[in-house]
């Protein structure tokens, strides 16, 4: 396909366009996608592997936010083009973000003089960001840790904070700055202060001080700290809050020490990023082309003293594009940062999601809910405490020492909460939530008892040998979900409780927490509780379908140091939860994507379109402000949240177009020979056992198998071997190392992205390799082979999932929602034949680019049997032509040598 000059092209769009020539489909995409913002509609785009969906979709974004005036002629009607203020681009694969940082530094770099560079931040994680994360200092390691620690840093600096600093003598604070402030007779000043920051600042400043000019208790001098190589303005020393205050001051209180929920250890950084800058500012300047990555920011930020993960959230909300991973878009956690604490998420946002075949996938573990051990026994102690406080028992509670004044406010603040003395809520409703508790924690624990790896652990008396990852057990028969669950059985079976206990978790636990609301607003008893997440679990266990959303335990690798002395043995290596498994999180996406302005759904691999229109809710996207009428009051958001928009909901409204377009593979045909080997299907079944390499002991299916692979792996040039699963993969490489070759054999394994990296680059050096791959991995999706990095990629058989209790809980889901075709398709079928695809589109990258692509597996080629090449693209169909497999290595050489 011929490019067509940049120059030639009357459009205003075409400024931001980095190159100077384009292909005709990219215009088309670009044009359609402006059409698509115009009416706040989403359009979905696959196109092949290379051919610049990645800069069309950045180009009609920039272009929709920053000139909505030349756009007002796509819009119906006189209404004007809609006001865009930012782009939140999201992928699942590091390798496209990187591609994505390379379009923006791309575009800034080629911007007119008259064009402002385009602010962009890359979000990280929390482990990546934070400045103690990266220290070796103790007590910094794992996320309780942070937590703690931040948890006492906000106790420091926040307004009205009852530590009394030992204030340097160069800062002058306000009187509402200092302890003991009276906040009950607070001046304008002061309630302005609080109003307009999160934290004080007079503090924070004085924090940073204090801590920069620590000394050890014996005398000498700390070490400063080093991060990354950079030094920072504090001490090699992770501060504890007594370190920080005035002895003298503290002694008029008629304490010698802190009280002990004011003691603890505190992160500085993080003191200093949430009152804001004592020093220079990290501007978007300051970034390589304008665009913030964690390369630029960290170093600079940790200099400062301050926390580069909350930097990264500031420069973020004055950012015009957002790159991150799926989870800033999409998970309720992750979205605290991007959608709660910044606002980046609303009507005048477009979202760009990359490798957007991936996304119910991904999306699923995010979006299911859970409720851990810790929490739930952290809940019940809420509903105790609150009782124990209305009852006058302080005797039980965490504060027996309260005066006489303190108790009666305590026992006045609890039964006015919790309604004791109103119509309307009985305290029998308290001690039942109670019940349901113990009854939850119970089972979540002998549930538990049942998974393999706790079992095991259990009659040796050691942890798990095998690997470190989640394992699960079903709480219900996925075959049979009217049957009930374990949970709600149990609670049914018991004396005093019934189901609807679970119904009323909510509104009760959202009492028990306004009760330590009061309590802390009161100066009484301050607490944190869990209450109201824990009652809005319960109540979604009570009420969601389920054949949308399987309740599971499940255990989570975690070590600890201790455990409570009424935990088993095992949780000192597991900790267990109860989990509402999300099937098809179709919902809960669908109510992402109608907080949100519009926007590109992409991928190489989105055919079939309408299962995956149905499977992740695209397909009935209420128009913004559709629902506003039925969701005006607190007790009808509350389904919205828990169960995102279901398609009742959306009944009688108009909904969002989604319009499917399609690049097609645009470079010369005769540089590609696309392929099936028609060999018997490779499934568990009928290929055997994987630890044989002597193809006289193989069965016949596997020693089929086997002999094609010799064959492709002694043709020419770098061979991508990609095999259904890692432990199959590590069966090709330990049978090629038994062949007679000159070429190197390489095996990737479940591994990090560094290390994943490695393995690229040593298969990317001189001298031609065989890498022996997992098509459910990570190379075979989102890697970049450009150039003369791979010449042929053998794809075998269909990579299913494993059987599971999800999986077939999965299947059932779809069997029940997606109408346009049938479970085993939308669940197996489709997504396995998405990842061959993916795999297959490695080969071929540029016009003049030549390769060789193979799919090894009759589904793909003359089987009538649940035959997958109807999932191929209608291009795909037309060119994979089916060769008898002992002909494949010879049609390949003849291929190359067409080449030369």
């Amino acid at each position: 396909m011929d490019r067509i000059d940049i120059e030639e092209i009357d459009a205003e769009w075409s400024r931001y366009f980095r190159y100077g020539t384009i292909y005709d489909d990219q215009r088309v995409a670009i044009e359609s996608f402006l059409d698509t913002l115009a009416t706040r509609d989403y359009y979905l785009k696959e196109g092949a592997c290379g051919t610049g969906k990645t800069l069309a979709a950045v180009t009609a974004s920039v272009h929709a936010m920053r000139d909505p005036d030349q756009l007002a002629d796509r819009t119906p009607g006189t209404e004007e083009f809609p006001a865009y203020d930012r782009t939140v681009v999201v992928t699942p694969v590091k390798q496209q973000l990187q591609q994505f940082i390379g379009e923006l530094r791309g575009i800034n770099a080629t911007l007119p003089d008259s064009a402002e560079p385009i602010r962009t931040v890359v979000l990280r994680g929390q482990g990546d960001m934070r400045a103690i994360n990266n220290t070796d200092l103790p007590g910094t390691d794992s996320r309780e840790d942070i937590d703690d620690l931040r948890a006492t840093t906000a106790a420091v600096i926040r307004f009205g904070s009852d530590i009394p600093l030992d204030w340097p003598d160069k800062l002058d604070p306000p009187p509402h700055s200092k302890a003991g402030y009276d906040w009950s007779d607070a001046s304008k000043t002061a309630e302005q202060d609080r109003e307009e920051r999160r934290y004080d600042p007079h503090r924070a400043r004085a924090v940073r001080i204090l801590v920069s000019n620590l000394t050890p208790p014996r005398g000498g001098e700390y070490d400063r700290l080093e991060i990354d190589g950079v030094e920072t303005p504090y001490p090699e020393h992770v501060p504890h809050s007594s370190e920080l205050v005035d002895t003298d001051r503290l002694q008029e209180t008629a304490y010698n020490q802190l009280p002990e929920n004011l003691q603890g250890r505190f992160d500085p950084f993080y003191a200093a990023a949430l009152a804001g800058s004592q020093g220079p500012g990290f501007r978007f300047a300051d970034a390589p082309d304008h665009v913030v990555d964690r390369d630029a920011l960290f170093s600079a930020a940790v200099a400062d003293g301050r926390c580069p993960h909350e930097l990264m959230g500031i420069l973020a909300g004055e950012a015009e594009v957002i790159l991150g991973n799926y989870n800033h878009l999409v998970d309720p956690e992750t979205r605290r940062l991007t959608d709660g604490k910044l606002g980046l998420l609303d009507e005048q946002t477009i979202a760009v999601v990359d490798e957007a075949h991936q996304l119910e996938a991904r999306s699923r573990d995010g979006l299911s809910t859970s409720l851990d051990l810790y929490t739930l026994d952290r809940a019940l102690n809420d509903v105790k405490f609150a009782r124990y406080y209305a009852t006058g028992n302080l005797s039980e509670s965490p504060t027996p020492g309260l005066s006489r004044t303190d108790a009666r406010a305590a026992k006045e603040i609890a039964r006015q909460q919790l309604g004791i003395a109103a119509d309307g809520f009985e305290s029998e409703d308290l001690i039942a939530v109670e019940e349901a508790l113990t009854v939850a924690r119970q089972e979540l624990l002998d549930a538990c008892e049942g998974i393999e790896g706790i079992k095991l652990g259990r009659r040796t008396g050691r942890a798990d040998p095998e690997s470190r990852e989640a394992k699960t057990r079903p709480m219900a028969a996925p075959e049979h979900p009217e049957w009930g669950d374990r949970l709600t059985d149990a609670i049914e079976a018991h004396d005093t409780l019934s189901p609807a206990v679970l119904q009323r978790a909510e509104s009760v636990m959202g009492a028990v927490e306004s009760v330590y609301e009061t309590l802390a607003e009161r100066g009484v008893h301050d607490r944190t509780p869990q209450s109201s997440e824990v009652g809005r679990f319960l109540r979604q266990w009570a009420e969601t379908p389920r054949a949308v959303y399987h309740p599971e335990a499940r255990v989570q690798p975690s070590t600890k140091d201790s455990i409570p002395d009424r935990y088993p043995e095992w949780v000192r290596q597991w900790t267990p939860e109860l989990r509402l498994f999300n099937c098809i999180p179709r919902r809960e996406l669908r109510r992402v994507f109608a907080e949100l302005g519009g926007g590109v759904l992409m991928s190489a691999t989105l055919r079939p379109a309408e299962p995956f229109r149905e499977a992740i809710g695209v397909d009935a996207v209420p128009r913004p402000g559709a629902l506003d009428e039925e969701t005006q009051d607190e007790s009808s958001m509350t389904p919205v949240r828990a169960n995102g928009i279901t398609d009742e909901m959306v009944a009688g409204h108009e909904t969002r177009s989604t319009t499917f377009d399609r690049f097609p593979l645009r470079f010369p045909p005769e540089n590609r020979l696309s392929l099936v080997a028609d060999l018997p299907k490779f499934t568990s079944k009928n290929r055997g056992s994987n630890d044989v390499y002597d193809p006289e002991l193989m069965t016949d299916t596997r020693a089929r198998y086997a002999a094609l692979i010799r064959q492709v792996a002694q043709t020419e040039g770098n061979i991508l071997v990609a095999m259904p699963s890692y432990d199959e993969a590590a069966w090709a490489y330990e049978f090629l190392e038994g062949v007679p070759t000159e070429k190197r054999h390489l095996l990737d394994k479940t591994s990090s992205a560094d290390q994943t990296d490695e393995l690229l680059g040593a298969f990317f050096a001189d001298g031609d390799a065989v890498l022996c791959t997992s098509l459910r991995g990570t190379i075979t999706e989102g890697v970049d082979f450009d150039g003369e990095k791979l010449h042929t990629c053998l794809s075998v058989g269909v990579p299913r999932v494993p059987p599971s209790p999800e999986i077939t809980a999965v299947e059932l889901a779809y069997k029940q929602a997606i109408e346009s075709t049938g479970g085993l398709e939308a669940a197996h079928l489709i997504p396995s034949t998405r990842k061959v695809r993916q795999s297959a589109g490695r080969v071929i990258r540029g016009t003049e680019e030549a390769g060789v692509r193979i799919l090894a597996d009759e589904r793909y080629g003359s089987s009538p049997d649940r035959n997958c090449r109807r999932f191929l693209s209608p291009q795909q169909q037309r060119e994979f032509t089916v060769v008898e497999p002992g002909e494949t290595g010879a049609a390949v050489e003849r291929f190359w040598a067409r080449q030369e």
